[in-house]
């Protein structure tokens, strides 16, 4: 049973799921290490009994979601944060007549607290987050969390399976591959969901993909239930169903199933042998599961399920242990038989012969959807060469056209040579054709080479100018050639095939870019067919070359051209390069911060292309620099481009066209980790060791940006793939519960792999966490740069959404700062550097993979790692309470990671 609704319009109901999994170890008395730990049930209910009741004058409670057979959601209004949730309460039991029936009735409650506290711990993007949990008025236990819009993956699954446009296989296998990755983080966690199937799993409306209903969840190394003595599960109980609790077993064969004393054990056709037998669990039970909804994906029908047929849950079960389900390539013709082989290794009626864990399963799923090597499916030379040559079809196409080509041309000499004068024109058309395919190559390396051109800088131009005379011109110089060999072939095709030829009143269907039915019986109609389809990937490789890289190219090449000159002598710039060297170099605390005393910047004109000193700011003492890249609109020249200043409190106002303002941080030797302070800091936990242990790092002087990127700044610093300029979920121009988002809301949902690349060929980089940690302390020792009551003023953070679902974090008053999503940027008070945000709004990447203390080099931090799996970013964001805001804490995810409130902040070097 899963917390869904399909319609609505509430402004807030569309929000994200909070922060993604963090590397952290639970409080003490709540978790041990990274695994999940619950309360036992009296414990638990004795403090709830303690907290207040559940607030009327707050939630306002519109009507029923769903229900299942142990509880109800309910969609209530929170009408302090204006936004729609999901209230999960138990049902209604009829009074217990006997003892039985009484422990029945705890252990559902026990079990219902426990689905509670583990998805609460299950800190994961495919997890629904739960807020709080309490009684309600008539003391009946509930707990809140989001209220997903979407429907089930059995939903998607159906659709696919018909052959819906919106939903092919590789989209439909990619909510497979999400589930398979909570999976392997709550497997990392020490917990098992034991009731997976695509009824439990929610697929959002923007492609959020959610693993439901933990009511089931086994948390490894601890007893369960967490209530009353329950009786062990035995064959018998399971060959048996409790008719007075599972009334709708026999007509819904994906209806979870009871035993005798009323236990859940899942659900048939997606249970392992080993669980429908009632053996001790481990995580290939839910690899089996995951198998089971790929089986339906792939079969349109649930394993041991007869279409048409509804069988009962228990003689499924019987099933189960008697043997597997027939073979999807027995129901269904033409499943790809990577798949079949990956469906049977997940379902291996042996644990031993499954995946060891879900993360592997994703990994073969992943090569299948990559057209690689599948573990699970044969492999060996040919088959990886056959899947070489499905990887990169043109140009296999092109290498075997080629060949052909080449002999037919050997064999058109030989003919010329014997004085068969029709043969020489032949001759002619050949040498052409292969001069197109060269173009199949050529356009490869036009598009590699043009990558290689950033940053856009003086040194740049030569080879800008290079690429578009040498490698761009002369390959769209090919296009009307091309239009008119594709046309003969077609033309050549039409004349052979059966029939009467097209009409004249039809000359357009020769022309129309359709597979055709080549005659091709011999090496000459091979040659032409192999040449078609190349000809036709040359042509949409050229027209995208003509439409994108090449006015990309250009616009570089104007920028290199001016961006030099601008940068030295900038004619509304109200500082020179001269006056700013020279007083950093004094760092007498008058004309600059005595921080830089002693300290190397040289400031040399081949190290500062494409800035521009703004002076120093007035309250920090510390001189800032405006970057002319991401102000530039295009078409602007660099020189007329306002360059801002200071006001007297040092604030530069923040516009739409604004670019980024660097501020010089001088170095230092800083001191990472947890602080002597952090240790009575809400959130501190002194498990974390590994993480946040203290250690030191020398740092030479760098460039941060003052804010985070915007929205416009991002938008025109993202010039070569134009779906991802506007990539924020909450975008410019719109509205959020009656406040709009601007251009100068920092840029959100973008992942580490676009924030590497945008920032270095602007000849920019993420900071080091080394950087990042140093700026956000401004010289301070603390958990965050202030005192955390004077933190609101700084930072915007969750407010009682967060206190509420976990206490731990420190009780605060009202924490209302106005704003329900993200902040414009500089909307709070800087810190003593004069950097905003940096406790809150959005998180921001770091650079280097994650990794521990202690392998940081001298000059920028960076941490040498051995694995990049999941990287770092840094700070509290709008939905993270104030103890995630900490200096020192850290979060991770995959590079690939893109959320609402994670964004970017720039650096950049001294040096070239």
């Amino acid at each position: 049973m899963a917390p869904t609704e399909t319609d609505g319009s509430s402004p807030d109901s569309d929000q994200p799921v909070p922060t993604a999994a963090r590397p952290t170890a639970p409080l003490p008395g709540e978790a041990v290490g990274d695994k999940v730990l619950s309360t036992q049930t009296a414990e638990m209910l004795q403090r709830l009994a303690r907290a207040p009741r559940l607030d009327l004058e707050r939630y306002a409670i519109e009507g029923e979601v769903d229900r299942g057979g142990m509880g109800a959601i309910l969609r209530i209004h929170d009408r302090q944060l204006n936004r729609r949730l999901a209230m999960k309460v138990l049902l209604d039991r009829p009074a217990a007549r006997d003892d039985l029936e009484r422990q029945l009735a705890h252990q559902v409650l026990g079990r219902f607290l426990e689905e509670a506290q583990v998805t609460a711990q299950l800190d994961h993007p495919g997890v629904v987050p739960v807020h709080e949990v309490g009684l309600d008025q008539h003391g009946k236990v509930y707990f809140t969390m989001r209220l997903v819009k979407g429907r089930t993956a059995g939903d998607v699954f159906t659709e696919s399976h018909q052959g819906s446009a919106d939903w092919p296989l590789t989209r439909a296998l990619e909510i497979v591959l999400k589930v398979c990755d909570t999976m392997g983080y709550a497997h990392s966690k020490g917990v098992l969901h034991r009731d997976l199937k695509p009824a439990n799993v929610m697929v959002g409306r923007f492609g959020e993909v959610y693993v439901m209903d933990w009511g089931l969840a086994k948390v490894l190394g601890q007893d369960e239930p967490r209530g009353a003595p329950t009786r062990t599960t035995s064959d018998a109980a399971m060959s048996r169903i409790d008719s007075a609790r599972q009334r709708d077993a026999d007509l819904d064969d994906t209806a979870s199933v009871a035993s005798l004393d009323g236990q859940k054990i899942g659900t048939p056709s997606y249970m392992p042998p080993e669980q429908a037998r009632g053996e001790t669990l481990d995580p290939r039970a839910d690899v089996y599961a995951i198998g089971a909804m790929l089986y339906e994906l792939l079969a349109g029908t649930p394993p041991y399920a007869v279409p048409g047929l509804r069988k009962p849950a228990h003689r499924i079960l019987e099933d189960v242990v008697l043997g597997p389900p027939r073979r999807i390539d027995e129901l269904v013709k033409g499943v790809p038989a990577e798949l079949v082989a990956i469906v049977d290794t997940a379902m291996a009626r042996d644990r031993d012969d499954r995946y060891a864990d879900t993360l592997a399963l994703a990994g073969d799923l992943r090569a299948f959807l990559a057209t690689r090597a599948v573990q699970a499916y044969r492999t060996g030379p040919l088959v990886e060469l056959a899947l070489w040559i499905k990887r990169n079809r043109p140009l296999a196409a092109s290498l075997l056209a080629a060949v052909l080509l080449l002999c037919l041309g050997v064999v058109g000499t030989t003919w010329l040579a014997n004085e068969n004068a029709a043969l020489a024109e032949e001759k002619g058309r050949t040498v052409a054709n292969f001069h197109q395919l060269s173009g199949v190559v050529r356009l490869r390396a036009a598009l590699a080479n043009q990558a290689k051109l950033w940053p856009a800088w003086p040194d740049r131009e030569a080879s800008l100018q290079a690429w578009i005379d040498t490698e761009c011109t002369p390959l769209l110089a090919m296009r009307a050639d091309l239009e008119a060999t594709l046309a003969e072939l077609r033309k050549h095709a039409m004349a052979t095939m059966p029939g009467s030829p097209p009409s004249p009143a039809e000359p357009a269907a020769a022309d129309r870019m359709q597979p055709r039915p080549w005659q091709a019986k011999d090496t000459e109609g091979e040659a032409a067919r192999f040449l078609h389809d190349a000809l036709v990937e040359l042509q949409s490789g050229l027209t995208t070359l003509q439409d994108q890289q090449k006015p990309d190219v250009e616009r570089r090449l104007a920028w290199a051209k001016q961006v030099g000159a601008a940068s030295r002598a900038h004619p509304k710039a109200h500082v020179t390069w001269a006056a700013a060297r020279q007083a950093i170099a004094r760092a007498d605390d008058v004309v600059a911060s005595a921080r830089y005393a002693g300290q190397s910047v040289p400031l040399r004109d081949e190290d500062v292309v494409g800035l521009v000193p703004i002076g120093m700011n007035p309250v920090t003492k510390l001189w800032e620099f405006y970057d002319l890249g991401s102000a530039w609109n295009g078409t602007t020249a660099a020189a007329d481009l306002p360059i801002p200043q200071h006001a007297a409190d040092g604030t530069i106002a923040v516009e739409p066209g604004s670019g980024i303002v660097f501020v010089l941080l001088p170095g230092a030797v800083t001191t990472l980790g947890s602080q002597a302070d952090d240790a009575g800091a809400p959130g501190y936990d002194p498990e974390r060791q590994d993480d946040e242990r203290l250690h030191e790092v020398t740092l030479a002087p760098f460039l941060l940006a003052r804010h985070e990127l915007t929205q416009a700044q991002w938008a025109r610093l993202w010039t070569f793939d134009t779906e991802l300029q506007q990539p924020s979920l909450y975008a410019a121009g719109d509205t959020i519960a009656g406040g709009a988002i601007t251009a100068t809301h920092p840029v959100e949902q973008v992942d580490w792999t676009m924030c590497d690349l945008v920032l270095t060929r602007h000849g920019m980089a993420l900071p080091t966490e080394a950087q990042w940690e140093y700026a956000c302390r401004a010289g301070t020792r603390t958990p965050w740069h202030v005192p955390r009551d004077q933190l609101r003023a700084f930072a915007n953070v969750a407010d009682r959404v967060a206190r509420a679902a976990a206490p731990q974090w420190g009780a605060f008053e009202d924490w209302d700062d106005g704003h329900v999503v993200h902040a414009p940027v500089g909307s709070f008070a800087p810190n003593g550097f004069g950097l905003f945000d940096m406790h809150g709004n959005v998180s921001e990447w770091c650079r280097e993979p994650y990794g521990l203390y202690g392998s940081e080099r001298p000059g920028d931090g960076l941490r040498a790692t051995t694995s990049a799996a999941t990287y770092v970013y840094r700070g509290g964001s709008c939905d993270s309470p104030a103890s995630i805001a900490r200096s020192a804490d850290r979060n991770i995810n995959a590079p690939s990671f893109r959320f609402s409130t994670v964004g970017v902040r720039a650096a950049r070097s001294l040096t070239k």
